[in-house]
C-alpha cells in the first residue's frame, strides 16, 4: 500500500512532507541522520522496526528540511529551522499531546524541542544519544562536511562506512545505506548541515525535561560513545538508560529496540498506581470505570501478574475505556472523547487523576556535577518492585 505523503509548511516558508501511519499513541519521529521516509527500501533493518511500532503507536514520521521529499534546495539548517519543522509538522497533524523519538543526529533538536515545548511532549525517546560532539568527531564532521561539496557519492559512502558492524555483517547492508545518503539529500546541503550539528551542544537544556525520558544505547557504539548517554541519564530529572548489546541494535536485534519502546509508551498515565487503586475501591462496592490513554490499562504491570489483574477487573466489574480522553469535568460526571474521536458523558460523582510514578533523584541532581562518571538505580530512575530494583543494581555492579 503506498504512503500518503502530506505537506505542511515551516515558519520561515520551507515545505516539509510528512506521513501518519498506525494507530495508537502518537510518536513523531525524527530521522537518525538525513535519510527520507520515502526511501524505507533502502533501510529495511530500520523501517522493520518502525513498522513493528506502528502496531502500537501512531508514527508521525518527516522529511527534514533539505532532505527526500521536503524542499531541498535550503542553506538554513540551524537549531531553530529544525526545531520550526517540527513545530510545523505538530501543527499541522493537530497534536496536542505526544510522545517524541530522536535518533543519532537528530537527538539535539528533540531534546530542544522538548524543552521548549514541556507542555506538549508528554514523553521522550533517544537513541545513540548525545548532547555534543567530543572534539575529534566534531573534526571528522567537518572533514565529511568539506568531502560533501567536491565528491558527495564519497562522502555518502564513507558515512555509511563509519559503522564497523553493518559493513562486517553485511557489505550489501553497507552499500545500501551508502545509496541512501546520497538520494537522501544532497551534498552542498549535507555540507551545512553538518557544519551546523558540529556547533550545536544542547548540554544545559537536559535539565530542563521534565517529561518521563528513555535512552536506548549500545554499549560498544563507536560513533556516539556509551559513556554520552550515562551522562545525559544522570542529569535529565526523569530518565532511564537502556544499555543494548552490539554496536548497531536496530541492525541485527531491531525487536528488542522496539520492544523496549513499547513498554515505555505503555506506561503513560497512572498505570498500575491507578488500576490498583481501581481494584480497592471496587472491593469496597463502589462502581468504577477506568479511562486510559493508550490501548490497554497499566502497561506498567509486569507479564507475570498480568493475568492476575485481568481476572480481577473482570470479576470485580470494572468497566474500562481505553484509547480514550478524558477533556471536560461537570456537575454531571466527565466527558470522554475515544480514540475515533466520538464524545460521549460519563456519569460519576467521583474523579481521581492517576499521575505517572516520578523518579527520586535529588541526590544524583546535586552529586552531578562534582565527579566525572555517576550511576544510578533504583527508585532515582523510575520507582519500580523491588524485585526489579536488587535486579538492576546487580546489572550495575557487573557493569562496574
Amino acid at each position: 500500500m503506498e504512503r500518503e505523503v502530506r505537506y505542511c509548511t515551516s515558519e520561515d516558508g520551507v515545505r516539509i512532507a510528512y506521513c501518519i501511519e498506525g494507530e495508537g499513541p502518537p510518536l513523531v519521529v525524527c530521522q537518525y541522520l538525513a535519510e527520507s521516509q520515502s526511501l524505507d527500501h533502502l533501510m529495511p533493518w530500520y523501517a522493520g522496526m518502525l513498522k513493528r511500532l506502528s502496531k502500537s503507536a501512531q508514527l508521525i514520521r518527516f522529511d527534514m528540511r533539505g532532505t527526500g521529499l521536503s524542499d531541498r534546495d535550503v542553506d538554513d539548517f540551524s537549531m531553530h529551522g529544525l526545531v520550526a519543522d517540527i513545530q510545523a509538522v505538530v501543527t499541522a497533524a493537530k497534536l496536542k499531546r505526544f510522545a517524541l523519538w530522536g535518533a543519532g543526529m537528530s537527538v539535539p533538536r528533540a531534546i530542544e524541542y522538548a524543552a521548549r515545548h514541556q507542555r506538549q511532549v508528554e514523553r521522550l525517546i533517544l537513541y545513540a544519544a548525545f548532547a555534543r560532539l567530543d572534539a575529534f568527531r566534531i573534526e571528522f564532521l567537518k572533514s565529511l562536511a568539506q568531502l560533501a561539496e567536491v565528491n558527495w557519492p564519497a562522502a555518502a559512502q564513507a558515512i555509511a562506512d563509519t559503522n564497523r558492524q553493518m559493513r562486517r555483517e553485511s557489505g550489501e547492508m553497507g552499500v545500501m545505506a551508502g545509496d541512501l545518503n546520497q538520494k537522501s539529500i544532497d551534498g552542498p546541503q549535507f555540507s551545512l548541515f553538518a557544519t551546523s550539528l558540529a556547533n550545536e551542544d544542547v548540554t544545559t537544556r537536559l535539565s530542563a525535561i521534565r517529561c518521563p525520558t528513555l535512552i536506548l544505547h549500545e554499549i560498544q557504539d563507536l560513533v556516539f560513545p556509551f559513556h554520552n548517554a550515562q551522562r545525559m541519564a544522570a542529569r535529565m530529572k526523569d530518565s532511564r538508560l537502556v544499555p543494548l548489546p552490539g554496536r548497531l541494535s536496530f541492525f541485527d536485534e531491531p525487536e528488542a529496540v522496539a520492544e523496549a519502546v513499547e513498554r515505555f509508551l505503555e506506561e503513560g498515565g497512572g498505570g498500575k498506581v491507578g488500576l490498583v487503586l481501581a481494584e480497592s475501591l471496587a472491593t469496597n462496592g463502589t462502581q468504577v470505570t477506568i479511562v486510559a490513554e493508550e490501548k490497554r490499562i497499566a502497561g506498567d504491570v509486569i507479564p507475570t501478574f498480568k493475568w492476575r489483574h485481568s481476572a480481577w477487573v473482570e470479576e470485580l466489574g470494572i468497566k474500562t475505556m481505553t484509547s480514550s480522553q478524558l477533556t471536560r469535568i461537570t456537575a454531571d460526571g466527565a466527558t470522554v472523547v475515544n480514540g475515533k474521536g466520538a464524545e460521549s458523558l460519563l456519569p460519576a460523582d467521583t474523579v481521581i487523576a492517576a499521575t505517572p510514578r516520578r523518579s527520586n533523584d535529588e541526590l544524583i541532581s546535586e552529586l552531578e556535577w562534582m565527579v566525572d562518571e555517576l550511576h544510578g538505580c533504583g527508585d532515582a530512575l523510575i520507582p519500580r518492585g523491588l524485585d526489579a530494583a536488587i535486579a538492576e543494581g546487580y546489572r550495575l555492579g557487573v557493569r562496574i
